[in-house]
């Protein structure tokens, strides 16, 4: 949300990290699991909340939005796809809020369309 914290995966692709740049210190960590997208992840206006791209073993997804402050879950949503609806070109490419902070959207890159799915977060209903 600014040049002032940053979102770093470990190793073992097992957890998040959010660290504020400044201090040079984590100030929340989360906990994922193994199969975890990690790098599609996006911060709201703000700050306050961190959306994460799950994936699971049997080839669905889940979007994960996190209090950064208290690590704790505040929203999940399914996604209504699945892997093998997409086909093996099948790319994650990316979460982003609305500026208001409202709206989530993901997007996925297949060859040679994409999709875009957009939830409002109020309601948890995709548009």
């Amino acid at each position: 949300p600014n040049t002032t914290h940053a979102v770093f995966a470990a190793k073992d692709r097992e957890s998040l990290a959010v660290v504020d740049l400044n201090e040079g210190r984590i100030i929340a960590e989360r906990k994922t699991p193994a199969a975890t997208l990690n790098q599609d992840v996006a911060f709201s206006p703000g700050g306050r909340y961190l959306a994460q791209l799950q994936s699971d073993s049997d080839g669905g997804y889940t979007l994960e939005v996190a209090d950064v402050v208290t690590g704790d879950t505040v929203g999940s949503l399914v996604v209504p796809l699945h892997a093998s609806q997409l086909g093996t070109t099948f790319q994650p490419t990316g979460l982003r809020f609305s500026a208001d902070g409202t709206e989530l959207a993901a997007l996925w890159d297949f060859k040679p369309q994409g999709v875009l799915l957009i939830w409002e977060l109020a309601t948890g209903l995709p548009k």
